[in-house]
């Protein structure tokens, strides 16, 4: 088995001279702020018109982290203290902190086999309460979003699409980031495309754009090249610095510009794994996670899943004496909802968990191996 099918960090394996350039232009300029400068070359303003004529989105907002956006996105959905909001239970930590930080109170759902949330218990979670839905595309590999929205609907409430992990992929034949109410993307270095850290946030509503505008600019509604708001009304809401630099949009365009290059690779790594691998799924009757109708993979990482928790246990060490750095879904990191509801159980923090045991089931008979962007073909 070649380690070269394997890796993390798959959009850093691409930064090379354009991102230098790209950045050197900046600081070339002495004008790394978002607003004004020396001599601004708008490169915050640049991303964002990219992004939206990208995802067919109205707007676009770029920020100084995936969880600044999800921040946002939720500030600008209206959540507040006691309201409720419904997460799956395998994502990430950043999916549950934002919620605390608005006061309002997670609710945790079952995911299903494709690591999604189990739309056959979201109604269960809807309460009078509920204000959003958090639709996580998790490893790569779409959730049914189309179901979620389809739900979400029947209830009013409100879906934020995180992309983070899932950019390049496709749900329901659109592209993910298209369709939740607000979709949000991080660039943290582990993503497919990278400036370190970094996000965005797309929507088609006017109203939510300008909330989360607002909230990502201390309150204000600021623009590059004009002059600061002045008077009693210059603070329109409540808000935080979460501003995306200069130097961060400039190191992203260009990588943005090699997200087919970079999906290619993973493809390639992803499709000769599967072949390479077969022996071994075969004898530990081990498959891939299913997707959705008519949806496709990003293929950044390739998902197992076994018959039972001790067969993938089994797998996974067979997986890793063949050199294969394969990890299981139940690992205690930041990604399980247990590690979250004994954080929240210790800070005497408000939530719901649904059905714990399904999503320990779940994650015990999942396995997942990162693909390298990088591949070598055949």
């Amino acid at each position: 088995m070649k380690k070269s099918l394997f890796g993390a960090f798959p959009g850093a394996r691409y930064i090379g001279k354009e991102e230098l350039n790209s950045v050197a232009s900046v600081i070339r300029a002495r004008s790394p702020y978002r607003f004004y400068g020396l001599d601004l070359k708008n490169k915050v303003e640049s991303l964002e018109n990219n992004c939206c004529r990208s995802f067919g989105r109205k707007y676009a907002l770029a920020l100084s982290s995936g969880t600044a956006a999800l921040h946002a996105a939720l500030f600008s959905i209206g959540v507040s203290e006691g309201d409720e909001v419904i997460i799956p239970a395998y994502g990430w930590i950043s999916n549950l902190m934002p919620i605390l930080a608005l006061g309002a109170i997670p609710v945790i759902v079952p995911v299903d086999g494709g690591l999604g949330l189990d739309t056959s218990l979201l109604e269960k979670a809807i309460s009078k309460r509920t204000k959003a839905i958090i639709a996580v595309h998790m490893r790569g590999y779409p959730c049914d979003l189309k179901s979620i929205l389809k739900i979400s609907r029947r209830y009013d409430v409100s879906v934020i699409e995180d992309g983070a992990q899932c950019l390049g992929g496709v749900v329901g034949g659109m592209r993910v980031g298209t369709l939740g109410d607000i979709s949000i993307f991080s660039f943290q270095y582990n993503k497919l495309v990278t400036c370190g850290e970094g996000g965005m946030l797309l929507t088609n509503r006017k109203n939510l754009y300008n909330r989360a505008y607002r909230f990502h600019d201390l309150g204000m509604f600021r623009h590059a090249g004009k002059e600061d708001p002045r008077g009693y009304s210059a603070i329109a809401s409540f808000g935080l610095n979460y501003r995306m630099s200069e130097l961060q949009a400039a190191f992203l365009i260009p990588q943005l510009r090699k997200t087919s290059r970079i999906l290619r690779g993973l493809k390639i790594s992803h499709k000769n794994a599967v072949q390479k691998m077969k022996p071994l799924c075969d004898r530990f009757l081990l498959t891939e996670i299913p997707l959705p109708l008519n949806s496709k993979a990003n293929h950044a990482f390739l998902c197992l899943k076994a018959e039972n928790g001790e067969s993938a246990a089994m797998a996974q060490k067979a997986l890793c004496r063949l050199g294969i750095p394969a990890h299981r879904a139940h690992d205690l990191d930041g990604h399980n909802f247990k590690i979250w509801k004994d954080y929240l159980v210790r800070e005497k923090k408000r939530y719901r968990l649904l059905n714990p045991r399904k999503s320990e089931d779940v994650l015990e008979r999942s396995i997942f191996i990162e693909m390298a962007s990088v591949a070598m073909e055949k």
